[in-house]
């Protein structure tokens, strides 16, 4: 029996985080609202930013990711948008603070999966679910001869530039506020956002056009509209993209949204000849399109999957509270003897109580010149938890934290530390217990005994929260008192030594110092999930001096020896002189194989057998290395600013090397950075030695690389034409048009003539052709560019006829094509 979500008297209740007055929220909330009541489940309405009450929902999903979960109850994100939406640091880590994630893109959650791997998440799950029409949508007539754009303006952008130059066409239909400003001829209708209102009006026009931004990489989404379109029955045009191809294949009308404007709306005009002149194959497309939409895509299934996914999710938050219920958890509370203090330790002790698993008992330390008074006016203990009271009224918070480490040493099982007023969600302890098994043995080398999570800090001063999210990374500590540790962790006792115990009677920076001790013990695991409100930790606001920073790393360095390992940290005396200390990393990163559409675009890795324990990186490949284009990835421990990646090929026979410098794109991966770059090898390589290095003096050895052989054409410039006898472009539409326009921008004669499957006649005073009536004149001398979407299926046709020098100009991208046969 699959388990359920909800209780055994009503149905699942689920909160829908949105905005009211987004129409596509309110669309996709009457469809939830729809769809749910026939599986009996509730579906309620909450606004983003305002979370639900705890007590009213089981679940929460998140239209778009507009912010960080909001504390309480479990909620997921639907991610329609692709990786490039989450290049943002701020926006990434809203992304990772999610409990789980909904999407229908096998790309985006193959993304999605890595992401996580890659952050040490791995208790985030991934499920196929989107916010589709329903099957049971009634639909309204259907007419002909129109083109249905259904949103609102965005102005100034490339989009909005596209429909402005369609406002004239008589096939357009607008529908969306705000149109009279880009297309005033245009009488704009606005929609209703009752779940059905969009696909009527792609019905009632006859064919729908889908301009949302185009998923051009493996990591772009799919956009909810094209679900609306192939719903509705009727020929869609979109932005063609891999997974759209992969899904549906030849049944869509597909737009290049590279191209400049004046050269969509030519694609667009030439789509709807198309379907003017081709009725029955237009039907046939739209049919097949909308049986796909039927057998994959109905909410009413999806709908299922949903409940499915919630109902496992709760029952692994079950078995994480019963794990939990069999550990003895210490929980230390550090807190500031003053005003409200009292208040404050009772909010934290309420929190602990309750905790969906784990038996705690609290230690609660007052310190400050009125900590007697703060204990005298301690609250009573809830029930279910002991609590023992100290107060010190000499000490600082450095003494009342190794106060809590002598108390805690004694007992076993598992430790926090928490300043009093932290707030803890009931799955904060259960949560990390979960992280740090799952993690435990699974991918990294050695012990894992200290799991942390993400936490919401609150600013008194400003009165706002904020979101605390970072990776505990030595860097942070080159300036030691301008962060702070990660305030919500989990760790076992047996981690506190004699060496720990020593209190090293610092005046700030105390925790930091601690987790850098632990670091010397164990590895890290993490949690990204927002599991508690905390206070600001003292003396973290005040300003680093350089005594201070000295005094805490020479307290640190002078007693602690650490192995030579990737993870480093440089402190300097007054006096100039460098210590160095080295940090075992938590993390060891394995080099994903690429993907594009699903499908496995790369090869195995040829720099698998490379040493990473030092500069540069080299292997020999007694084999060689074949033509095409190769992607060098490397993944640091620390984030390098402007570091550059060289190859250098270096024959095995004894002749003259060569490097080829590597432009890398740099991505968040982890507590480091991963950097990415492609090579083109235009020339085989004989045996050959391969070695990878860099212009940086100090940078590190990788924790991983890899150098993959891609399954993509070689790129040329139309430029690279001129060395053939004559060119041939294949394709009359509005592709050939920019072709011919981008051929003249480069210096290139015209084409000796133009081949089309369907067309005929002439094309800028350029003959059209049938290719089996020139065969005979494309020789090994003469080359033929492809101008169409449609390019596989022609490449096939010109391969089978024996033509060589095959090169396409899909998608556009200013003048680069793309060499689909051998290279010479």
């Amino acid at each position: 029996m699959k388990p359920q979500i909800g209780r055994p008297d009503r149905g699942p209740r689920i909160a829908v985080l949105m905005d009211p007055e987004r129409f596509d929220d309110l669309e996709a909330l009457a469809r939830l609202q729809a769809v749910a009541a026939k599986a009996g489940a509730t579906v309620v309405a909450t606004s983003t930013g305002e979370p639900p009450p705890l007590c009213r929902f089981d679940a929460a999903l998140a239209l778009s990711i507009r912010g960080p979960k909001p504390a309480g109850i479990p909620t997921y994100a639907i991610v329609a948008a692709g990786a490039d939406s989450f290049t943002e640091p701020a926006r990434f880590r809203d992304l990772l603070t999610y409990d789980g994630y909904l999407t229908l893109s096998d790309t985006v959650a193959s993304w999605l999966r890595n992401v996580m791997f890659g952050a040490r998440k791995l208790d985030a799950p991934v499920a196929r679910f989107g916010v589709t029409p329903l099957l049971s949508t009634e639909a309204g007539p259907k007419g002909t001869g129109g083109l249905a754009f259904v949103g609102s303006p965005d102005v100034g952008t490339e989009r909005d530039a596209v429909l402005g130059s369609l406002a004239d066409r008589p096939y357009l239909r607008l529908h969306g506020e705000g149109w009279d400003r880009i297309a005033p001829s245009q009488a704009a209708r606005k929609l209703a956002p009752d779940g059905h209102a969009v696909i009527d009006a792609y019905r009632a026009a006859g064919a729908g056009l889908c301009l949302d931004p185009a998923p051009l990489r493996a990591e772009q989404g799919i956009t909810p509209r094209l679900f609306d379109i192939t719903a509705a029955g009727v020929p869609c045009l979109c932005a063609w993209a891999p997974d759209v191809e992969e899904l549906f294949g030849d049944c869509l009308l597909y737009i290049d949204l590279d191209a400049p404007a004046e050269a969509i709306a030519w694609q667009i005009d030439d789509h709807m000849d198309w379907l003017a002149r081709h009725p029955d194959a237009a039907a046939a497309k739209a049919r097949k399109a909308h049986t796909l939409f039927l057998e994959q895509f109905t909410l009413d299934a999806l709908f299922d999957n949903l409940l499915a996914f919630l109902g496992e999710a709760a029952q692994r938050q079950k078995d994480w509270q019963a794990a939990a219920d069999a550990e003895l958890i210490s929980v230390a509370i550090l807190g500031k003897a003053g005003q409200e203090s009292a208040k404050r330790f009772a909010t934290t002790i309420a929190s602990v109580a309750r905790q969906q698993g784990g038996r705690p008992d609290i230690f609660a330390v007052a310190w400050g010149d009125e900590a007697d008074e703060a204990l005298s006016d301690a609250p009573p203990p809830d029930a279910g938890v002991s609590v023992t009271w100290r107060s010190l009224p000499d000490g600082n918070r450095c003494d009342a934290l190794w106060a809590a480490l002598d108390w805690l040493r004694s007992r076993p099982g598992h430790f926090c530390i928490l300043e009093a007023g932290d707030q803890l969600y009931p799955e904060h302890l259960s949560s990390l217990l979960a992280a740090m098994r799952k993690i435990d043995g699974r991918y990294w080398y050695g012990p894992v005994r200290l799991a942390y999570s993400g936490a919401r800090l609150e600013d008194a001063v400003a009165d706002q929260q904020s979101v605390h999210f970072q990776f505990f990374s030595p860097n942070q500590f080159e300036d030691p008192l301008s962060c702070e540790a990660a305030p919500g962790f989990l760790a076992r006792t047996d981690l506190i030594d004699d060496e720990i115990l020593q209190n090293p009677k610092l005046p700030d920076g105390e925790e930091l110092y601690l987790w850098l001790l632990l670091a010397e013990r164990t590895f890290f695991a993490f949690s990204a999930r927002i599991t508690l409100t905390a206070q600001p930790r003292p003396g973290v606001a005040r300003t680093a001096s350089p005594d201070s920073a000295e005094r805490f790393l020479m307290r640190f360095l002078g007693r602690s020896t650490f192995g030579a390992t990737p993870y480093s940290l440089t402190a300097r005396q007054s006096d100039g002189t460098a210590f160095e200390a080295f940090i075992d990393p938590a993390l060891k990163i394995p080099a994903f194989r690429l993907q594009r559409g699903g499908r496995a675009e790369a090869s195995a890795n040829l720099l698998s057998d490379a040493d990473l324990t030092a500069w540069p990186i080299s292997v020999e490949r007694r084999e060689g290395l074949p033509l095409g284009i190769f992607r060098l990835s490397a993944y640091f421990a620390q984030h390098w600013a402007n570091i550059s990646l060289l190859v250098q090929f270096t024959p095995l026979d004894g002749g003259a090397a060569r490097s080829i410098a590597v432009p890398v794109r740099q991505r968040l991966f982890g507590s480091g950075i991963r950097l990415d770059g492609n090579i083109e090898l235009r020339q085989a390589e004989g045996p050959v030695r391969v070695t990878v290095l860099t212009e940086a003096q100090d940078a590190p050895p990788p924790l991983g690389i890899g150098l993959w052989k891609l399954d993509r054409p070689l790129t040329y410039r139309l430029a690279d034409l001129a060395s053939y006898e004559a060119v041939w472009l294949f394709g009359a539409g509005g592709g050939g048009r920019i072709v011919l326009r981008r051929m003249a921008a480069a210096g290139l004669p015209k084409p000796a003539g133009i081949l089309d499957s369907f067309l005929t006649g002439q094309l800028e005073d350029i003959p059209i052709h049938k290719l089996d009536e020139v065969q005979m004149a494309l020789t090994d001398r003469t080359a033929v560019v492809i101008a169409s979407q449609y390019w596989v299926n022609i490449h096939a046709s010109l391969k089978a006829a024996g033509v060589r020098n095959v090169f396409s100009a899909f998608p556009f991208n200013r003048d680069i094509i793309y060499r689909l046969d051998d290279a010479p």
